[in-house]
């Protein structure tokens, strides 16, 4: 079985680590390529080559999740919802588009015992892995989800200059990939900020405590890496190419032997 994962740049990346431990840990013969691609307009290039050379399925990471959408046949509920791709089966001649993000930022506020029902939220940008995690946030109950943006305005939506105004909110949620490697030092709200709020979650993984968790800690919150939401949403691709349910078990392992690596 034949897999990718296509993204811009893909240096910080440990799905392939994720995916090679899946193989070893079932015994499912498979292998999993980074494929970095430096525009959109080669996408449809590569999807032909993907199903020209029989490929499973790939993932879609920054920044194409979106842009994706123009180039797929069949979209899932999530993706309906979302509008963006993380996953993407080719199967009898068609792309099935998915969104395993969705699944995976759920099951990592479950994993740390973090609910956000009846509380207010504040979300850091608003590319495709945001509209993930402000669907789930909604649908696990969140009394409010707002969304600090550079670019977007109306309701829902804040300036950063106005985080300082908050009140009452409970978690912050980093979407952006701001303080990824190799740009670690980077954070995408200054330290007065995080006295707003009781808990930090990024969903960026590498490194595992970025300077916005670094902060957050030091300030006394309750911080969450976004390595799990990495590994869970990655065994939900493969439940998808595979046709077959892995259950947490397997999550839980790969996530403890990556966290290793870390």
């Amino acid at each position: 079985m034949k897999l990718a994962l296509i993204g811009g740049k893909l240096s910080h990346s440990y799905s392939a680590v994720i995916h090679d431990l899946f193989f070893k840990m079932t015994g499912i013969s498979g292998s999993y390529d980074l494929i970095e691609i430096p525009s959109p307009i080669m996408l449809a290039e590569k999807l032909d080559y993907f199903e020209k050379n029989e490929f499973r399925g790939i993932n879609i990471t920054i920044p194409y999740k979106t842009d994706i959408l123009s180039h797929v046949d069949v979209i899932s509920d999530e993706v309906k919802k979302l509008k963006a791709v993380n996953t993407i089966l080719f199967r009898g001649g068609s792309r099935y588009a998915h969104n395993t993000d969705y699944f995976g930022f759920k099951r990592t506020l479950e994993m740390n015992n973090i609910s956000p029902k009846g509380s207010k939220w504040l979300v850091l940008g608003y590319g495709g892995g945001a509209k993930s995690v402000i669907a789930a946030l909604r649908d696990m109950g969140a009394s409010d989800v707002l969304i600090a943006s550079t670019s977007q305005k109306g309701p829902g939506f804040i300036t950063y200059d106005e985080i300082k105004q908050l009140t009452d909110f409970s978690g912050v949620v980093n979407t952006t990939p701001l303080g990824m490697y190799p740009d670690i030092g980077m954070c995408p709200v200054g330290r007065d900020d995080f006295g707003k709020f009781k808990t930090a979650v990024d969903i960026v993984y590498n490194p595992l405590k970025t300077r916005f968790l670094q902060i957050a800690s030091e300030e006394g919150l309750e911080t969450v890496s976004g390595l799990y939401m990495l590994v869970a949403q990655a065994i939900k691709a493969q439940e998808i190419w595979n046709n077959r349910e892995f259950g947490d078990d397997i999550i839980n392992d790969i996530y403890r032997e990556v966290g290793k690596k870390l």
